[in-house]
């Protein structure tokens, strides 16, 4: 599912977005149809796995996980009642919010390193903050007036950035030149292609993730190294699952885009949890002292 999201992004909400720069474009229809066609294909498997997953994520919670269990079934049964027609887009949009500061707030409180609920909790702070500003308007449909102030979107923004900063705190520490290397080279690309067009950047960066790009490019490239890094070190520390619930966060994005991606977003945040606990039990059963908690 990650894997899919994963290329559903770059082709979908990335390349066919920015293929109007490509020369010649017009002798190249066949080659991007291909590649369009593809991309639809990885959005169909990702809305496929994503209620299994979701199903198969709160089973592992058990009655350990009851709010995270709670979050997931809520965000499946509205989801599925707007689908059908049967929930309007106020109840949507809200317990979507509800779902994802649950399951953010419980995985922030029972981490197992309180410095590994940094990046969580600004997560949810910027997903809450953003997602709220774009539902609020839906009051108009039981003729209530309710609408937050802009600045509530630049704190999304600043909380969505401290997120990606801090998310190697999510990766078990050590040294690793390959998750080094990664993230440098992924962050001189991200800042190559801010300073080679900053308008298309932050238009992408707006579409994909939910971020209006008000701060300078710098840290948006430094952010996308992080995030890198993170990855890189997660998969490597064969922490497969953590790894795959931070690539889903990243695909899901900051704020309400449509439900596929707010699903991208619990199934991410549920993936982390259990990797998290999982990874906790391991070290237990094979006596290796807890991480200290500062």
């Amino acid at each position: 599912m990650a894997v899919a999201s994963a290329i559903e992004l770059a082709i979908l909400r990335t390349f066919t977005r920015t293929a109007i720069h490509i020369p010649a474009l017009n002798s190249l229809q066949e080659p991007y149809a291909v590649v369009s066609r593809g991309g639809r294909y990885a959005y169909f498997v990702a809305i496929a796995l994503m209620v299994p997953a979701l199903a198969m994520l709160a089973l592992r919670f058990g009655r350990q996980g009851i709010a995270a269990t709670f979050a997931i079934l809520l965000f499946a049964v509205v989801a599925t009642g707007a689908a059908t027609g049967l929930v309007d887009r106020l109840l949507l949009d809200w317990a979507t919010l509800i779902a994802v500061v649950t399951l953010a707030t419980a995985l922030a409180s029972s981490s197992p390193r309180r410095l590994a609920s940094i990046p969580i909790a600004s997560f949810g702070i910027a997903f809450a903050l953003s997602g709220a500003f774009t539902a609020a308007p839906d009051f108009a449909e039981v003729d209530i007036t309710f609408e937050l102030p802009a600045r509530v979107l630049d704190g999304a923004e600043i909380f969505g950035i401290a997120f990606a900063l801090s998310t190697p705190l999510l990766a078990s520490r050590g040294k690793d030149r390959a998750a080094r290397w990664a993230g440098a080279a992924v962050a001189l690309l991200a800042l190559a292609f801010f300073l080679g067009n900053g308008s298309t950047s932050r238009f992408l960066l707006l579409w994909n993730v939910g971020l209006s790009g008000i701060l300078p490019g710098f840290a948006y490239a430094v952010a996308a190294g992080a995030l890198a890094f993170a990855l890189v070190r997660l998969v490597r520390a064969g922490r497969g699952l953590e790894a795959a619930g931070l690539a889903l966060l990243i695909t899901g994005g900051i704020g309400l885009h449509s439900t596929y991606q707010s699903g991208l977003v619990v199934a991410g945040l549920a993936a982390l949890s259990v990797g998290m606990l999982s990874t906790r039990r391991a070290d237990a059963a094979d006596g290796l002292p807890a991480e200290p908690a500062v």
